[in-house]
């Protein structure tokens, strides 16, 4: 699987519901200066992958949470090749912050859970996750 470029003029790949937020969607993108993206499946472990942006194997390897934690999920790569993961689950945000905190603390990895007012997929539905190496800086915004 490989990266894409991020089009403006069409964001059907991402966008499946009527609910989505383009514009939250846009201004996520553009204040971070997101220049592709990729679907979740990665052939190395998840950590590797945050710092390389690469595969790495011939086979998928599945180190990540699952559903109901993992939804709607992409990974975004910035013009200065930082990669960070976005999940936008329907779980209920306290389960799904400690889910993340175990799984981040074991990888020692950077991750934030906002509740549904931050989700560009379905807002006021679906919580937005953002995992990252713990040097990278996300700008989020309220819908």
């Amino acid at each position: 699987m490989s990266w894409e470029k991020v089009n403006f003029n069409n964001f059907s790949w991402y966008y499946h519901t009527k609910e989505s937020n383009l514009e939250l969607f846009k201004k996520f993108i553009i204040e971070n200066d997101i220049v592709s993206f990729r679907k979740s499946k990665t052939y190395t472990s998840f950590k590797r992958f945050l710092e390389t942006g690469r595969d790495a194997g011939k086979y998928p390897v599945n180190d990540m949470l699952e559903y109901p934690y993992k939804d709607h999920d992409y990974y975004f790569k910035t013009k200065h090749g930082k990669v960070i993961y976005i999940s936008q689950p329907y779980s209920d945000y306290e389960s799904t912050k400690k889910e993340y905190d175990n799984f981040s603390n074991n990888l020692d990895i950077k991750c934030v859970v906002y509740d549904s007012n931050f989700s560009w997929y379905s807002p006021g539905h679906s919580l937005l996750v953002i995992v990252t190496l713990n040097d990278i800086n996300v700008k989020v915004f309220k819908g």
